[in-house]
């Protein structure tokens, strides 16, 4: 808390701190029971072929209006950095 106070109080007068995350979320389905009667062929669909969603965010602390993001194709450094 003493490391993030000292953080807080160093940052220049009209300058803003940001945090950032980059998160994929899953949003897949799981069939866990079905009831299918003896012998009898059933298709049981599935979402695997969802698309994975890439979610880049950034937040000020004190004045979460600030709150900025960006739902991309991917996340990684370089993404991180252009952000």
């Amino acid at each position: 808390m003493e490391y993030y106070e000292a953080l807080m109080s160093s940052v220049p007068e009209g300058k803003v701190l940001l945090f950032m995350d980059a998160v994929q979320p899953a949003q897949m389905t799981t069939i866990t029971s079905v009831w299918i009667r003896k012998d009898d062929n059933k298709v049981i669909s599935t979402m695997v072929r969802l698309l994975r969603l890439s979610i880049v965010g950034a937040i000020a602390p004190g004045n979460l209006s600030v709150a900025i993001f960006y739902q991309l194709k991917t996340t990684n450094r370089r993404v991180m950095i252009v952000f």
